[in-house]
């Protein structure tokens, strides 16, 4: 007598989680993460919980991950105002303001003195 074979089992298909659109979506998603750890650590009842290295490691995990959705979300780029009113994309915006503000020579000549400034490095009015 044969052996019976086994027909085998349809196992259901995992859903798998929707591609993030972008970068900065995945941002949002990893400040969700870094902002429940960081009341996790804020919570007294929760930080009992945790030992001294266990806090110490959320916080530098922590720490790092914010580093890192700054940087690529722009939110850590800091450019002095003096190097960023010389930086090519400024000059291209620069270029349509003062294209729009033709038909206003008032205003125009505000916003450039304004621009000077920052580029001298006083501070703006």
């Amino acid at each position: 007598m044969s052996a019976a074979r086994k027909k085998p089992r349809k196992v259901a298909a995992e859903a798998a989680p929707p591609p993030m659109a972008t970068a900065l979506d995945a941002c949002e998603q990893l400040r969700a993460i870094v902002d429940a750890q960081i009341a996790r650590l804020n919570d007294p009842k929760e930080a009992r919980l945790l030992s001294e290295r266990q806090r110490v490691q959320i916080a530098s995990s922590a720490a790092q991950t914010l580093s890192m959705i700054g940087k690529i979300s722009g939110e850590t780029l800091q450019v002095p105002d003096g190097k960023l009113v010389r930086l090519p994309a400024f000059r291209r915006v620069t270029d349509v303001i003062v294209r729009t503000l033709t038909p206003w020579p008032d205003a125009m000549r505000a916003v450039g003195l304004v621009l000077t400034q920052i580029a001298q490095g006083d501070k703006a009015p």
